[in-house]
């Protein structure tokens, strides 16, 4: 179900790992992922279709930090196809 909310028993460390998985609509304009400590957004995944871009981001205290846009590789999500 989306949205999807739950706590990490001890929180984020290695070796433990999250691993997020679904389906991006057909018509997407753009999706977030959001990994929230707290009242902050310790990291933030926005793939934007439109732009083909995959912004990351963070925010604390609810201010955005610096959008970071560019990757090594082409745009890793497809409209109308699964991820993992």
């Amino acid at each position: 179900k989306v949205p999807y909310c739950a706590s990490i028993p001890g929180g984020l460390c290695p070796p433990k790992n999250i691993i997020v998985s679904g389906n991006v609509l057909s018509d997407a304009k753009s999706f977030y992922i959001n990994l929230c400590s707290g009242n902050d957004i310790a990291f933030h995944l926005n793939p934007r279709f439109v732009e083909d871009v995959v912004v990351r981001n963070t925010q604390t205290n609810k201010s955005w930090g610096p959008e970071e846009r560019s990757l090594s590789q082409n745009m890793p999500f497809s409209r109308g196809q699964g991820f993992q």
